[in-house]
Formats: structure tokens, C-alpha cells, sequence
């Protein structure tokens, strides 16, 4: 794969999704007068995401079938997809107890404020708008899986596999995936935060490498981000 593809599809992606959220807030600020402002940027993002997610999919199609075939792998999907989800739920725990450790690690430096996730501080402000509440779910067990597998995986990983070979490319795709989720808001949780994906992302990396199926990788982020959402309405 050449340096054009996944430059090309992180500019489109991000594009795509910075102008939809741009023209999407003006238009339903100008001709929706019900939505509260945090119903209008939620809502925003939600379709943005999806406009983003569309675009690069148009990019995908656009390469030859061998390419098409590279980054999407076997055809078999459904059985890849419970695959990948089966590879999660045995890895997830140990993902988590490497999480725990390192936040053991960092709470010896200092007693440090922690913030949600960014994902998940939006869901719980949008308790109180079911609909919305819910579209958020579904479309971070769905949409954002499927698009940053497609990203991450399909174009970064393949790309930097083909130049620096198996271990580093993944690990460098990892770096990137874990920076992507970076919050300042977040403060000293990013480390905890950061460490975890990308432990997960190059756990991730090497079963698109072995299973050649992006959606191997798609079911194992899906139950990911499906887990931790079970997780966090304990803790509403």
C-alpha cells in the first residue's frame, strides 16, 4: 500500500466529518428551534460521524478489488465478526488488569483528578434525552468500531506493516489509535486511558495480521466498546 491511501483517508474522514459537523450545526440551528444546545451538538455529532464514516467508505471503493480485498480480508464476515468477538471477551479482563496496574503506578505520584471518558461523558449528559441517549449507544458499538477499524486497521496498519514489517507497524498504528483518543480533558487519565488502547489496539493489530479479516477486528472493538458501556451503567 502506498503512503498516498492512508493519508488521503485520514483527511477525507476527518473532512468529511469537521465540514458536516460545521454545515450540519448551522442548518438545524437555523430550521430546528426545539433541540436544547446539547441536543444540537449531540446530534451534530452523531451525523457527522456517520457522513465521515460514508466518505471514507467512497475512498475504500475507489482502490482496485486486490486492495479492496487486502483491507477487508476473508469473505466470510459474520463468522469473522463472532471470531473477533470471542478474541475480546477472553482478552478484555487482561486488558483491564493492565489498566489497574498502571493507575496503581500513577497514584503513587499524587492523588490527580479523573474525568470520564470523552465518549461516555456525553452519555451520561444525555440521560435525560432517551432518544439521543440511545443513538449514542448504538452508534459507538456500531458506527465507530466499523469506521475505525476501517481507518486504523485497513489503511495505517496495512501501510506501515508493508514499510517498518509486522511488529512495529502494528505498534506504531497502536501509538497512533491510543493518541487519536487523547482528551486534555481528561487530565492524568489519558495515561491509563492511552496505555489500555493501545495495549488492546496491538492485540487487535495482530488478529487483522493473522486472521486477515477487518472484521475480525470489528467484532473484537465492537464488544469492546459494547463491555465498557455495560459497564458504565453500573456506575450511573
Amino acid at each position: 500500500m502506498s503512503v498516498f491511501s492512508p493519508i488521503v483517508a485520514i483527511l477525507i474522514y476527518f473532512s468529511a466529518s469537521l465540514g458536516a459537523s460545521h454545515l450540519i450545526y448551522n442548518f438545524l440551528r437555523r430550521t430546528v428551534s426545539f433541540l436544547s444546545y446539547l441536543e444540537l451538538a449531540s446530534l451534530t455529532q452523531l451525523v457527522a460521524l456517520v457522513v465521515g464514516t460514508i466518505a471514507l467508505m467512497g475512498f475504500t471503493n475507489l482502490h482496485t478489488a486486490e486492495m479492496r480485498a487486502r483491507i477487508w480480508g476473508v469473505k466470510n464476515r459474520w463468522r469473522s465478526f463472532l471470531k473477533g468477538a470471542g478474541f475480546c471477551l477472553v482478552l478484555y479482563p487482561i486488558v483491564m488488569v493492565i489498566v489497574q496496574l498502571i493507575q496503581v503506578i500513577v497514584t503513587q505520584f499524587g492523588d490527580f483528578p479523573r474525568n470520564d471518558q470523552v465518549a461516555l461523558s456525553v452519555i451520561k449528559s444525555l440521560r435525560a434525552v432517551p432518544w439521543l441517549f440511545w443513538s449514542f449507544v448504538v452508534i459507538i458499538v456500531t458506527v465507530v468500531p466499523f469506521v475505525e477499524e476501517l481507518l486504523f486497521r485497513g489503511f495505517i496498519q496495512n501501510f506501515l506493516v508493508d514499510y517498518l514489517g509486522e511488529k512495529i507497524g502494528i505498534g506504531c498504528a497502536s501509538c497512533i489509535f491510543a493518541a487519536f483518543h487523547y482528551s486534555p480533558s481528561q487530565g492524568i487519565a489519558n495515561i491509563e486511558l492511552m496505555a489500555g488502547l493501545f495495549f488492546m489496539s496491538y492485540l487487535i493489530g495482530i488478529v487483522y495480521l493473522r486472521e486477515k479479516s477487518l472484521f475480525a477486528t470489528i467484532g473484537m472493538h465492537a464488544i469492546f466498546n459494547a463491555i465498557g458501556i455495560f459497564l458504565f451503567f453500573f456506575s450511573m
